[in-house]
């Protein structure tokens, strides 16, 4: 029992001692708990201090922070493990001045970093030379430049160019330009040019300009083709002016000195009328060319159709009134001493202005069919290449129109050469036939030369100028044979030589018909004798026939007559 007690007050001593234990470890425990509290505020204050002043402070990354550069100067930098990226040198093969190296073109340092802006984001290395290193770049033009940088320009291309390849299908189409798409392949296309008098519509067409319009200088669209006429300045107006106006100045005083010796025998012997209906067609040669250089309008259009071919007409109807006049004498003395018809001044006077009227009433057809105006031609120099396109402003008178207008005195031209030739053989003294022959086989030629210099430049770009300085120079030219073979030796005469310009002897009719006589015998005779023999008979023919015609009287019932290259009268 006591065993039981003494157990049983020990387990409740260790009881008790257990209680007083806990009492002063909790005690304990509460201090510690208030120490650790106090130093977990502290700790956290102080951290949020710390982080409220790095917020407040650094506004960067870390690594960042870290950056800097090295003794080289070149920037050091880590990546987000610690490391730094790497550093290397881009070198490409070049040919230099017949020599080869490796240049430097560029630095890598964990990436490519540009100093200039490339729109492409992968190079197509298809393009490269094989000497360049077959290396795939990636383009990041976003990528800040203070790292590395890829000297662009310092790169060598194929051709050794400096340029750098583009990597795209097809380049965009210059202004001007189409696209012409290849077949199969939709999104690429070929350039194509608006050649001509083409220009660009849109992307993918050209479109032909109006007749009086070319394309402007980019081909995108359309502009008004210039407007020329000839001028006065021009070289082609200047040469026939100056020629017009020499002959001008020639014929008028030719004109003028006639007129003031109109009684003179020499004035009277070269047929006073038709004289002057050539001379007057002469000066109308010549001015025509102030007409053809001036600029065009209604007046000046109709001024052109009316003398174009009529100073022409004046001269050779009045030269072949005269040429056909003396044939028709000569023949007629060959028949019978019977004078022929219409050989009196106003007969030849009425044949010449009839021949005239031909031309004038050719030309009031021409101005009822074809009333004149004047047009602006953009076909005669529409050359190939639009930026030398012009339009001439001009009359509008065909080249048919002008061939019937110069055909009639072409033709009355050809006569007059025909009859020339038929009278070569009449006395010198009897007649002024071979100076007009002469004449007419010059003014032939002239027009000869024209015919193919005129209508073989219908092509050429310069066919307004060429045609009508041909067109006046050959009128000019021809006027100015006529005045210097047929007046020039008569005024010659007239100033320098007066004491020649006296009346000779007058020969009748039967003088006429005994020359026609002995004409024939001559060429009769030459057939079958020696030049000598034949030439013999013939003075002692003429000798008898003058004894006798000494006996004439010289009169009206006679038929004394006083003819261009008949008589000396």
């Amino acid at each position: 029992m006591d065993e039981k007690k003494d157990g049983k007050e020990e387990r409740e001593g260790k009881k008790g001692g257990k209680k007083r234990e806990s009492g002063e470890e909790g005690k304990r425990t509460r201090k510690e708990k208030s120490w650790y509290k106090l130093m977990y505020t502290e700790s956290f204050a102080e951290e949020e201090d710390i982080n409220r002043a790095e917020r407040d402070v650094m506004t960067v990354e870390g690594r960042v922070l870290l950056c800097g550069k090295g003794s080289a100067g070149t920037p050091v930098t880590f990546n987000e493990n610690g490391d730094a990226p790497g550093r290397y040198d881009i070198f490409q093969y070049q040919i230099t001045n017949k020599s080869t190296e490796y240049k430097i073109i560029g630095h890598w340092t964990n990436q490519l970093h540009l100093k200039a802006s490339i729109n492409i984001n992968l190079l197509d290395l298809s393009n490269i030379p094989r000497r360049c290193i077959p290396v795939l770049w990636t383009f990041q033009s976003t990528v800040s430049p203070k790292l590395a940088s890829l000297k662009v320009e310092d790169m060598q291309w194929a051709n050794r160019e400096h340029t750098h390849p583009a990597s795209v299908c097809s380049l965009p189409c210059k202004p001007g330009e189409r696209k012409k798409t290849v077949k199969g392949v939709p999104c690429c296309w070929h350039c194509e040019r608006c050649e001509g008098y083409n220009y660009q519509v849109d992307e993918l067409s050209c479109e032909l300009c109006p007749l009086d319009q070319r394309p402007n200088v980019n081909r995108t669209g359309c502009q008004l083709i210039p407007i020329i006429k000839l001028e006065w300045h021009s070289p082609w107006a200047v040469v026939p002016v100056f020629i017009a106006i020499l002959g001008i100045i020639a014929t008028t005083f030719v004109i003028v000195t006639f007129v003031r010796y109109n009684d003179t025998p020499i004035v009277r012997a070269s047929g006073r009328e038709l004289s002057y209906v050539l001379l007057t067609g002469i000066f109308l040669c010549y001015s025509i060319t102030f007409l053809m250089i001036a600029a065009p309008d209604t007046i000046i259009c109709s001024f052109r159709r009316i003398f174009l071919g009529l100073g022409m007409c004046f001269s050779y109807a009045a030269l072949l009134t005269k040429t056909n006049r003396i044939h028709r004498i000569f023949e007629q003395g060959k028949k019978s001493v019977t004078a022929p018809k219409f050989i009196s001044p106003a007969s030849q006077l009425v044949i010449t202005f009839s021949l005239i009227s031909i031309q004038l009433l050719g030309v009031c057809v021409w101005f009822v069919v074809d009333p004149p105006h004047i047009i602006i031609d953009y076909g005669e120099q529409r050359t190939l290449d639009p930026e030398n396109a012009r339009g001439v402003l001009k009359c509008d008178i065909s080249d048919l129109s002008l061939i019937c207008s110069l055909g009639y005195s072409i033709l009355l031209m050809v006569t007059c050469t025909v009859y020339a030739i038929k009278t070569r053989g009449v006395p010198e003294t009897f007649n002024e036939a071979k100076p007009i022959g002469f004449t007419m086989y010059t003014t032939c030629i002239i027009w000869l030369a024209f015919i193919p210099i005129f209508f073989g430049t219908a092509q050429s770009a310069e066919k307004m100028y060429i045609q009508t300085t041909t067109l006046t120079v050959s009128m000019s030219l021809s006027a100015s044979v006529s005045l210097g073979m047929l007046y020039m030796p008569k005024v010659y005469i007239i100033i320098f030589h007066p004491e020649q310009n006296v009346q000779k002897r007058k020969r009748s009719f039967k003088a006429v018909v005994t020359a026609a006589t002995m004409q024939s015998k001559l060429i009769q005779k030459g057939n079958d004798r020696p030049n000598g023999e034949v030439k013999s008979e013939l003075c002692e023919s003429l000798e008898t026939n003058s004894f006798g015609e000494n006996r004439i009287q010289f009169t009206k019932a006679n038929f004394s007559i006083s003819i261009v290259g008949l008589t000396s009268s």
